[in-house]
């Protein structure tokens, strides 16, 4: 694809700051603006109609360039030299490019601007910035990849990297606790930016995950609060687990050092908490009793405002249909086959379902003492 899109970037470019995308087309039409050779004319109306993208625009406003990573490294860096800048803003998706190390070379204050799950544009960030975040990233699809686990298996293994963290917010830049490139360089980290991180990966390891956002007064009956969670679209055979879950690593996680004090160390550094991984809407009134279950599509597109798009080829029969509930067995049946597969030893096996059943009684005592009540939530 890269080649086809600057077949029309070739073009589009030399006029891109004379006119809009349509005006170009329509130019073409008209025969004012003539591409030479047929076959490439017809590949750029091809892709035009399919709008499997829209062909790049460079704009230079004062002494700052904007370019899109679509071009091609290559082509960006030859786009750089034609212009008397001294700031260029590169806009991209956050996913990997080749070549994107050589934006490190040139004599310029280079940024990066990618667009996330939640948020179509962030803050310009640095070219290492975003390598790391990448590298970050890539190397965590690596590790669960290497794996060959099931649909199921995948998403607990990333699920427990990520609520590994510990929820941590700097107050003064609450900012950094919400995007993943800030959460790789300063490990802050809120409910925004576990779902965001679980579903970025999560996508990149092939499945529908979304990003929910709710007002959620659990912990405040008074005062509803901005919340985040993740929705995700398993189809799992092995396991028959099939249909929308939700899942909630900021729950999950281990909030704060209290939880350590209390409860042991080990607790708090190594938690092995699942009572908010995979429930349907209907576990809703035992868990988050003061948020209102989805109930209808409007309510499912109330509750994931970021993801229409993502959700244009669910049905409204499989969006609303309860699936199974998970029981904590087949989580813990779940975790202990992810274990087994990263080679751990009979000894560290048997330690590590011990703690299962004893971190998960804990976390059962915290929810309840905060709103929740989980008798019979599973079952």
């Amino acid at each position: 694809m890269n080649e086809e899109i600057e077949l029309i970037a070739e073009y589009f470019n030399h006029y891109a700051d004379k006119m809009g995308i349509d005006e170009f087309f329509e130019q073409v039409e008209k025969g004012i603006i003539v591409i030479e050779k047929e076959e490439r004319k017809s590949l750029c109306y091809e892709l035009w109609e399919k709008e499997q993208h829209v062909p790049i625009k460079t704009q230079q406003e004062g002494d700052t360039l904007d370019i899109d990573i679509s071009l091609g490294i290559d082509s960006i860096l030859e786009e750089i030299n034609k212009h008397s800048v001294n700031h260029v803003i590169i806009h991209t998706e956050n996913k990997n490019y080749e070549g994107l190390e050589k934006l490190k070379d040139l004599d310029k204050d280079v940024k990066i601007v990618y667009s996330s799950i939640v948020l179509k544009m962030q803050e310009p960030i640095t070219v290492d910035e975003f390598l790391a975040m990448r590298e970050f990233i890539n190397s965590i699809v690596q590790s669960i990849k290497e794996q060959q686990l099931t649909p199921v298996e995948e998403i607990l293994a990333l699920y427990d990297m990520i609520k590994w963290y510990q929820y941590n917010l700097d107050e003064e830049n609450s900012d950094n606790a919400r995007n993943i490139h800030s959460f790789v360089s300063t490990g802050q980290i809120i409910c925004v930016g576990y779902s965001v991180l679980f579903a970025q990966i999560a996508k990149e390891l092939g499945h529908n995950a979304f990003v929910v956002a709710i007002n959620s007064n659990n912990y405040n009956e008074e005062n509803a609060v901005g919340h985040v969670r993740n929705a995700i679209y398993i189809d799992d055979d092995h396991y028959d687990i099939h249909g929308l879950y939700y899942l909630d690593a900021t729950f999950d996680s281990t909030a704060n050092d209290k939880i350590g004090e209390k409860y042991g160390q080990d607790v708090q550094e190594f938690n092995l908490f699942y009572q908010c991984f995979l429930f349907t809407k209907d576990q809703y009134q035992y868990l988050f009793a003061n948020e209102r279950k989805p109930v209808s599509i409007t309510d499912i597109y109330q509750i994931l405002p970021y993801v229409q798009d993502d959700f244009k080829d669910f049905n409204e029969e499989e969006l609303l249909r309860e699936p199974k509930k998970i029981s904590l067995e087949t989580i813990k049946r779940i975790y202990k086959n992810v274990m087994l597969k990263l080679k751990r030893n009979k000894e560290q096996l048997d330690e590590m379902m011990e703690d299962f059943d004893r971190h998960n009684q804990v976390q059962q005592e915290i929810l309840d003492k905060n709103g929740g009540d989980l008798r019979g939530y599973r079952n």
